[in-house]
């Protein structure tokens, strides 16, 4: 089933599940980042990065997938508290470990409650703690099996 292009005034059809026609689509995705900002300006930068390793390493299980009981690999650092709501960018006691689809579904969630309109361009980076840069001290937020 085909539907008209989100774009007022757009004839062309795209098929469920696709918001834009291609040509739009690039317009949408240039707005996006224009509005967003790129990863780096959102906090996002080397020290998220270098911060964060250490962390994947010693998380290796996503949260959310070990709160329904699924162990599943973490690849991501999220925020428990948003930046945006004044969590700490670079605290680990904010973090979470998450794979990619929980992940996805924590920003959709965000994203559904209105928290996308905010933007973080020109955010100021942080200082590093130095805690952040070495494999974390506090304990795990799995349960002890998920370590066996």
């Amino acid at each position: 089933m085909r539907r008209p292009c989100f774009t007022p005034g757009c004839p062309a059809l795209v098929e469920r599940g696709v918001q834009y026609c291609p040509h739009h689509t690039q317009q949408a995705a240039r707005r996006d980042q224009e509005q967003r900002g790129t990863a780096a300006q959102r906090g996002y930068d080397a020290a998220w990065r270098q911060a964060t390793i250490g962390y994947l390493q010693q998380h290796r299980w996503c949260a959310g997938c070990a709160s329904g009981g699924k162990r599943v690999r973490s690849r991501v650092v999220g925020h428990i508290q948003a930046l945006r709501r004044g969590g700490a960018r670079l605290d680990p006691a904010n973090w979470q470990p998450l794979c990619v689809s929980c992940n996805k579904r924590q920003a959709d969630a965000a994203e559904i409650r209105g928290m996308s309109t905010i933007s973080f361009k020109g955010l100021d980076s942080e200082t590093v703690p130095e805690s952040a840069l070495s494999a974390p001290t506090f304990p795990a937020q799995l349960p002890a099996r998920f370590f066996a």
